[in-house]
């Protein structure tokens, strides 16, 4: 089955938020969400970064302190 809303707390998408990654900018927006939606400080070794480029979204989500999984080609 295809991921669905019912799977995810929310997405982001770097294009619609203006913010380009691998800039630490769009993961914190991404943090700050999840904090609100969950009403508390979720520790970012609890947030998990899905994308499909090795640099602009594995490593730099790696580097924010996420965890990361890289879709791949």
């Amino acid at each position: 089955s295809e991921f669905g809303e019912d799977t995810f707390s929310f997405f982001l998408f770097s294009d619609e938020v203006r913010l380009a990654k691998p800039s630490f900018e769009v993961f914190s927006l991404c943090h700050k969400e999840i904090n609100r939606i969950h009403q508390s400080d979720v520790i970012k070794e609890k947030i998990v970064h899905i994308g499909d480029n090795y640099d602009n979204d594995y490593i730099a989500s790696l580097n924010y302190g996420f965890k990361s999984y890289l879709l791949g080609n």
